[in-house]
């Protein structure tokens, strides 16, 4: 098989491919594939005559963004079907509905999936939110734009962090739930399997600090909040619970129209509900990630669940692949 391993990245960054794209294609190697690197950064004639140079049966789309934008995401996988070539993962719409977190949100109550009250900044006078608050970008993920002081405690700290900002970039405010936060794996199409829940554990983070996976948290590994945040698997849930979740993720898998696999993160308050956070498509597939550990966790070796997506992208019907 011919598979075109497709993935954004800024010239301006290196020339260094991500430790995650080059394990995929080894991985895919290791199953017996052909695999093409192609790098698009903000370049279309380049990236449509990479795909017709390099022919693949199928593209593994790692793409997160087109010329650095990561709301331009969802064009990359239009153009790939303007092309009739099957790729993994998700299809426009539903990057387009994930990425935007007040429409996913606005879907989530249509279809009685609980998540935090939320309000959109500059959308006219705020409605009444219950304190604390928190607030990150509308569009943003991998946690760009959030760290400590995203949470806010009283109408003063919210008007100051609504004034910092981050420039013209819009931003949501939602009801902050403290407790239990949990990622839950969902892997495939029909009948889609809910995989092991991990949990991120912030017990050693230093008292004071809000429970929350920040910009530091996920990327700066030499900060407390780096060192104070470990995933781990819980063994103390009980069964209703755990069953409860999953069933509300693939509820919210469903609802988006997530396409192969999935992420839905999860805020569990003390004896509560469980409150979905948001929906991620085409969830990172490094192997310390949530996701490829939930699914080594349910027995899937790395080439096996590369394989597996790989093969989601080809059962498309000719319907599927040229709409």
């Amino acid at each position: 098989m011919n598979i075109t391993l497709l993935f954004d990245h800024d010239p301006a960054e290196g020339a260094e491919h991500d430790v995650a794209e080059r394990d995929i294609a080894a991985a895919l190697q290791e199953a017996g594939h052909t695999v093409n690197l192609l790098t698009i950064y903000d370049d279309l004639d380049q990236f449509l005559k990479g795909i017709k140079k390099q022919r693949p049966d199928v593209v593994f789309n790692l793409c997160e963004s087109f010329a650095g934008n990561n709301r331009w995401e969802m064009h990359v996988a239009a153009v790939l079907e303007l092309l009739h070539v099957p790729y993994t993962g998700a299809p426009p719409t539903s990057l387009h509905l994930a990425q935007d977190k007040a429409l996913a949100k606005k879907i989530f109550t249509a279809n009685g999936i609980p998540s935090p009250a939320f309000a959109v900044a500059g959308k006219g006078k705020l409605p009444a939110l219950k304190y604390p608050l928190l607030v990150k970008p509308l569009y943003g993920d991998a946690s760009l734009g959030i760290d400590v002081k995203s949470v806010v405690h009283t109408p003063e700290e919210l008007s100051h962090r609504l004034k910092k900002g981050r420039g013209d970039a819009p931003l949501i405010i939602e009801e902050y739930v403290e407790g239990r936060e949990f990622y839950v794996g969902v892997l495939g199409n029909e009948d889609p399997q809910v995989l092991p829940l991990i949990e991120m554990d912030f017990s050693k983070l230093p008292a004071g600090r809000p429970h929350i996976v920040d910009w530091k948290a996920k990327w700066e590994e030499r900060t407390v909040e780096y060192r104070g945040t470990t995933l781990v698997f819980p063994d103390d849930l009980p069964e209703a619970l755990q069953r409860n979740i999953g069933e509300i993720a693939v509820k919210t898998y469903r609802a988006l129209e997530l396409r192969d696999y999935g992420r839905v993160d999860f805020r569990v308050p003390k004896n509560g509900e469980p409150h979905v956070i948001e929906a991620n498509p085409n969830p990172y597939l490094d192997k310390e990630a949530e996701f490829v550990r939930a699914a080594q966790r349910a027995g899937y070796t790395y080439p096996k669940l590369l394989q597996t997506l790989v093969e989601f992208a080809l059962s498309r019907s000719p319907s599927d692949k040229k709409s």
